[in-house]
């Protein structure tokens, strides 16, 4: 019943809700880099990274040049917690077609609907 209510809310549940703030951060970070606000070097598109440093990583479609690989391999739950690391993770999760939108309130929008999909 609580979950009915929140969906007629239209308000993500909590977990979500952090998820749906930090995702709609990186995509802006992704989409529109500047000096103050960009992506750290450690997270590269697949396509562009050295096979030697991708060892550590989970092996993704080479056809999604949106998926992002950590070149670092996380040994410290700081790091594993850290923003970028985390939403690197859930980003890879989030279907291509989201992603891959070009207008924020588009991504917005159809983020919220995944999210809720997976709440359900």
């Amino acid at each position: 019943e609580y979950h009915l209510k929140l969906k007629n809310l239209d308000v993500l549940p909590m977990k979500y809700k952090f998820d749906y703030n930090d995702l709609v951060l990186f995509y802006k970070m992704f989409n529109h880099p500047s000096p103050f606000s960009s992506i750290p070097g450690y997270l590269r598109k697949k396509h562009l990274l050295d096979p030697k440093l991708t060892r550590y990583t989970r092996s993704m479609s080479s056809s999604d040049e949106l998926q992002l690989e950590c070149s670092i391999k996380p040994r410290i739950d700081v790091f594993k917690n850290s923003f970028f690391y985390r939403t690197h993770l859930r980003w890879n999760e989030v279907p291509l077609n989201i992603r891959s939108e070009n207008c924020l309130t588009a991504f917005k929008t159809k983020l919220k609907e995944y999210l809720w999909m997976k709440a359900d």
